[in-house]
């Protein structure tokens, strides 16, 4: 049976997510999402699952070793198509990442849709940290919105009613070191003091080493070395960052990571809800966001 303190946490988390800029002082702003943006017309990722029973499929079942059995179906789909395809990340037995240019991701997921090997056909899209909710009580300066302080670990009362009451919780059980909450963001700050002995290792699920920010692609280091983004890199990499938004980085992994599970009652930072649960760093968010792909490998 999920003790007192998981209850909470599984009702809770969203909340923290949402509210985390209230602890400003010791962390970073929360990021912006850039604003909403039109599909780039010329670079097309797509994510395909191919029938258990079509002909892709049973040709990749009969595939003598383990590698070959992976579906990489870019060729035989340029063919049969008439368009230039890439294979992109494998992400589980029967489905991939197809990747094509001069086109948008739309426009080649209906063609792909169509075609009698495909079960279906979906837009690899890019996804950010966070989005700012419309509600007019939510922005800064609100009486009902305190600015500063942990005010949502306390008791509900006017005007925090949100507040989740954690402390009567942690009367119950501070949590424990064998509960593990993995955190699929964009990594982790290992040198922050309030996460010592905290964090597992992790491991990065970003491919593309321009977005990582880190110069590699999937390895486990899930370090967050920032995810900046500047005129300059925007203005040099259009194909990556055409509708990206200049901004500074959020460290917004790390912002999450302290809510959850940072070392409390230490005299350092923030309190935590979880205090004495363990964090599991898993990246799957650099400069500009992340693509589907990478956070579905990261899930």
């Amino acid at each position: 049976m999920p003790t007192p303190l998981i209850r909470w946490l599984c009702a809770c988390l969203a909340c923290l997510a949402a509210w985390g800029s209230a602890a400003a002082d010791e962390w970073a702003p929360v990021r912006k999402s850039p604003a909403a943006a039109s599909e780039s017309d010329s670079q097309a990722r797509v994510i395909v699952k191919y029938r258990s029973e079509g002909t892709l499929m049973r040709q990749q079942a009969a595939a003598g070793d383990a590698r070959a059995r992976q579906p990489q179906h870019a060729a035989t789909l340029s063919q049969r198509l008439g368009i230039t395809l890439s294979d992109g990340r494998v992400l589980g037995q029967r489905s991939q990442v197809l990747r094509a240019q001069g086109l948008s991701s739309s426009a080649l997921a209906a063609r792909l849709a169509n075609d009698s090997d495909v079960e279906y056909a979906i837009p690899d899209q890019r996804r950010h940290v966070l989005g700012v909710p419309n509600d007019p009580l939510y922005p800064d300066g609100q009486a009902a919105t305190p600015a500063v302080g942990q005010w949502y670990l306390r008791a509900p009362a006017s005007p925090a009613l949100a507040a989740i009451n954690a402390e009567a919780a942690w009367n119950v059980t501070a949590g424990s070191s064998a509960i593990t909450v993995a955190v699929v963001d964009t990594g982790v700050r290992f040198d922050h003091p309030d996460l010592a002995g905290k964090l597992y290792a992790g491991h990065d699920f970003i491919s593309d080493s321009t977005i990582a920010n880190d110069g590699d692609g999937r390895d486990n280091d899930a370090s967050d070395p920032g995810d900046w983004l500047t005129q300059g890199e925007k203005d040099s990499d259009p194909s990556d960052f055409k509708d990206c938004t200049v901004e500074s980085s959020s460290w917004h992994g790390t912002q999450v990571s302290g809510l959850i599970g940072a070392a409390t009652n230490n005299g350092i930072g923030i309190a935590s809800v979880g205090n004495q649960v363990m964090i599991l760093p898993v990246r799957v968010l650099g400069k500009c966001g992340g693509f589907d792909s990478d956070i579905i490998a990261g899930m």
